[in-house]
């Protein structure tokens, strides 16, 4: 199975404790790892934030990452980057090759599947959430930044019983499990 993480301002390439990368980027390389231990082939595409990063990268552990021009390649305040979405979305490319796109946010998800519309495909394009069995239907991974003084801790709850969600799935005989 090959999988794509989408994130405009996570990159698992940033080292945590660095500029603006904390526990997210550990928890998304950790989840990269997880899957690619279940059998999966996994690319994580994030926008480009250095003149200095290649189209391409493979780090260590064989996770690819691509780097999206959208906006100053340079480092941005998470308010601004969503003003790039668009430009973001254009330079993507194709995602056919993936048999599951993870969005965080239904807007994401929106995106996404316009970005698909029309392509003949059979790439599942789903919320992170979905695969949450906790979760109510259509549930989104809130921004932490909002959530008070819990809010890191609770979206890092949310995210990691909703990756253990997606190995249940990956590693089920049928490829299909729980939603």
């Amino acid at each position: 199975m090959r999988v794509a993480f989408i994130s405009l301002h996570t990159s698992p390439a940033e080292r945590a404790g660095t500029a603006d990368a904390g526990g997210m980027n550990v928890l998304i390389r950790a989840l990269s790892k997880a899957l690619q231990g279940a059998g999966a082939h996994v690319e994580f595409f994030t926008r480009r934030s250095s003149p200095d990063q290649p189209d391409t990268q493979t780090l260590d552990d064989g996770l690819i990452v691509h780097h999206v021009t959208a906006g100053p390649q340079a480092p941005l305040p998470k308010s601004q980057i969503d003003q790039y979405i668009d430009e973001f979305r254009t330079n993507l490319g194709s995602l056919d090759r993936f048999d599951l796109v993870l969005a965080m946010d239904r807007q994401n998800l929106a995106d996404l599947e316009e970005l698909a519309a029309g392509a003949p495909t059979t790439t599942r394009i789903a919320l992170l959430r979905d695969f949450d069995p906790s979760a109510p239907d259509g549930a989104e991974v809130p921004d932490p930044y909002y959530g008070g003084e819990r809010g890191f801790v609770d979206v890092y709850d949310m995210v990691e019983r909703a990756c253990r969600g997606v190995l249940d799935h990956l590693c089920a005989p049928s490829g299909h499990r729980g939603r």
